[in-house]
Order: structure tokens, then C-alpha cells, then sequence
């Protein structure tokens, strides 16, 4: 978010407001005194494309994604998250024609070992 990036994962909770016409999930960001959550979150720059999640029975699924808000920076400001539930067919097609994770990491780790020890194995004048 605004903070200085010092590598610390962050959270928190908040309530949804309304769904708007354009199908984004609203929430606003409240002080307790006015209804908030005692850990509520507001979305800041750099936040966009974080998911969003619900617990469901007792497991968090995603959701939606974090895309934007507005309003100033505080109290009264608003988080817009775009649920992915319009977008699972596009998503599973990706994910389907994309390779496993792991034979890239592998491909990837296997070059770098080679480059090193051709790199070695030269003398250098």
C-alpha cells in the first residue's frame, strides 16, 4: 500500500457495501465508531490484482480482485473488487493451454546450471 515496502504480508476484513450496476463488489472503509470492523482494510497503491477472499464454511476461497476505489485515503473511502466468477471460463482456458509450473521452474533451473558451468569451464585471458 502507501506504507514504505518492508516486506510484510498484510490482511484484514471488511463488509460488503453493494454491489454496483457495473457488477463490482463495494465496501467502505469505516472507523468502529461508525460500524467498521476492528481490522478493516482499505485498498491503497500498489494493491490492485490482490485477491479477495470469503470464508465459505470455514475455508477462504477467492473471490474477486482488488481493482480500485475512491475517495481520499481514510475513512469513508471506498475498495472496488471485481469478482472472478464472470471470468472462470476464460480463466480455466489459460490455465488449461499454459505448461505446469513445474517443468518451466525445471527447464529454467537446469539452463541456469548449465550456462554457470559452461561459464566455468572457460578460461578467460
Amino acid at each position: 500500500g502507501l506504507l514504505p515496502f518492508d516486506w510484510q504480508r498484510r490482511a484484514g476484513s471488511n463488509s460488503i457495501s453493494h454491489i454496483s450496476g457495473d457488477g463490482y463488489i463495494r465496501s467502505q472503509f469505516n472507523s468502529m465508531a461508525n460500524g467498521g470492523l476492528a481490522d478493516e482494510r482499505l485498498g491503497t497503491d500498489l494493491d490492485s490484482g490482490g485477491g479477495v477472499f470469503f470464508d465459505v464454511n470455514g475455508q477462504f476461497e477467492l473471490f474477486a480482485l482488488m481493482s480500485g476505489g475512491s475517495g481520499s485515503p481514510g475513512y469513508g473511502a471506498w475498495n472496488a473488487d471485481m469478482p472472478i466468477q464472470p471470468h472462470l471460463g476464460w480463466i480455466g482456458s489459460t490455465m488449461a493451454s499454459l505448461p505446469e509450473p513445474t517443468t518451466g521452474m525445471l527447464f529454467m533451473i537446469a539452463s541456469g546450471l548449465l550456462l554457470g558451468r559452461r561459464r566455468r569451464g572457460q578460461s578467460h585471458c
